[in-house]
């Protein structure tokens, strides 16, 4: 079975990292000989930083123009469905690109919908729902919510329910490394082993909550801070951490496994879009356990008292008591071992995999 995704994104963000991962996925699991073997592809904006990282896998890579962070253009569907007719996919899956679904559709393919953002959205006044409704069912033969947080965004945009699946974003396991590494990776840093760390590491947009942060560091001096992205937020960032010197801004980081190696606790402050955090579940992987916003899919994935604590958004109080309580080593060490647990229970890479994969077999035999 051949699947061309089509992503929208310049940079890589949470949907490039998702497609990422299907396709390492797919190619291990093609090596032990899966059934109906999956054989991946893709279409990204032309000069994308994704197309680097496609290419460093195999994976066949085709840039198309008019589609740079545009869920619809015009333009781009006569090009995208001439590139989808010569891919020979049997089955087109789009991440956020409007653009994408018509065009597979002028190309009689399959189509396969992921959201992967929750938002808070009114439903549409007739007659604007209707024809939302109609474009939903046209447009998709099954949607992919990677969060129960985004089940009811589709069905307000007109996404029949009988064609949502809820499927959690999944990651590889995060590759533990060794004292000695981490020690220099922190010395590196100008932090020391005695160092409380807590990360985010996010884009710098503002639906992000980082500013949430840097207003929590303000009360928790003794606590260092490293914020990991890039992003137009930057500049403003800087500013309002200004003198404050338990903020350390890194920058993008390709290997995000250095930073939550000398994490001991990851943040997420989200009020805007968050559903499944893949940066969350990846330092799962290593028993960090997280501080996270009420916002979205978080809760679903940070529960409660036992892998992390939620707070409520924006309240940069609410984060800086729950950064204290979880600085308590007992504490913390028990919501680590038990966000492990819950990584390997319901984030992993194989059960995002499999789920997929036979959404696509159900798809292709029109079931």
């Amino acid at each position: 079975m051949r699947v061309l995704h089509i992503l929208t994104d310049q940079m890589l963000g949470g949907a490039g990292r998702c497609v990422l991962s299907l396709a390492r996925w797919a190619r291990v699991k093609n090596g032990l000989d899966i059934k109906n073997g999956l054989d991946v592809a893709v279409i990204v904006p032309e000069g994308s930083d994704l197309v680097q990282e496609f290419e460093k896998l195999g994976v066949q890579t085709i840039q198309a123009q008019n589609i740079k962070n545009e869920s619809f253009s015009l333009k781009a569907v006569p090009g995208l469905a001439r590139m989808i007719k010569e891919s020979k996919a049997d089955i087109v899956h789009t991440h956020a690109s409007l653009s994408g679904r018509m065009a597979a559709r002028l190309a009689g393919k399959k189509v396969v919908v992921t959201r992967h953002c929750a938002y808070e959205i009114s439903k549409a006044r007739f007659p604007k729902s209707l024809a939302s409704s109609i474009a939903n069912t046209l447009l998709a033969d099954a949607y992919i919510a990677v969060s129960p947080a985004v089940v009811n965004d589709l069905i307000a945009i007109g996404a029949p329910k009988n064609r949502i699946n809820v499927i959690f974003n999944g990651v590889e396991e995060s590759l533990r490394t060794s004292p000695g590494e981490r020690e220099k990776a922190r010395r590196d840093l100008g932090l020391s082993k005695e160092d409380f760390v807590a990360a985010i590491i996010a884009r710098l947009v503002d639906v992000k909550g980082h500013d949430t942060v840097i207003q929590a560091a303000r009360e928790l001096p003794d606590v260092k801070f490293l914020i990991a992205g890039a992003g137009p937020m930057e500049e403003e960032l800087k500013r309002l951490s200004s003198g404050l010197e338990n903020v350390l801004f890194l920058g993008f980081v390709k290997d995000i496994g250095r930073i939550e190696n000398i994490t001991d606790l990851q943040i997420n402050a989200s009020y805007g879009t968050e559903a499944t955090s893949m940066s969350l579940i990846s330092g799962f992987s290593l028993g960090v356990p997280a501080v996270a916003s009420d916002f979205g899919g978080n809760p679903h994935v940070v529960r409660d008292g036992e892998n992390g604590i939620i707070f409520k958004q924006r309240d940069s109080k609410a984060l800086a008591d729950a950064i204290r309580l979880l600085k308590k080593d007992e504490l913390r060490a028990k919501m680590g071992s038990r966000a492990r647990e819950i990584y390997l229970e319901k984030f992993t890479l194989e059960a995002m995999g499999k789920a997929t994969h036979e959404l696509y077999q159900k798809v292709a035999n029109n079931a």
